[in-house]
């Protein structure tokens, strides 16, 4: 990890957001201004992925009510339903560090969803 995505990892915070239909989740989000965050990891409650720019209001109970994506990610973000095996394998792990290596990120969730964000 680079000392830049080291530097948005800390000032990035968990929060609580919350949609207009009443789902919720929790999500690591950096505040980049005026009720705009940019999304550190997908959201299964909205359509935001990893690095968009959402913006959301303080609700009750210090939550976020979604408003929109403000801005999409330069990312573009693929998936695949794997076994852990493969993804723990030496071959898919050099592609994801290569994936890092370019600026981009990479989550698992799940267990075996693996979302790829490439450049």
């Amino acid at each position: 990890m680079s000392a830049d995505s080291e530097h948005l990892r800390t000032a990035a915070v968990e929060r609580e957001i919350r949609t207009a239909t009443g789902d919720s989740e929790r999500l690591l989000l950096t505040p980049i201004g005026e009720n705009l965050f940019r999304v550190e990891e997908r959201s299964f409650v909205t359509d935001a992925v990893y690095r968009d720019v959402i913006r959301a209001t303080e609700i009750q109970d210090s939550a976020l009510l979604f408003v929109e994506i403000a801005e999409r990610s330069p990312l573009v973000t693929n998936s695949w339903i794997l076994s852990l095996e493969l993804i723990q394998s030496d071959a898919v792990q050099l592609v994801l560090k290569q994936v890092m290596d370019q600026g981009g990120n990479w989550e698992q969730v799940f267990g075996g969803v693996l979302l790829v964000h490439t450049p």
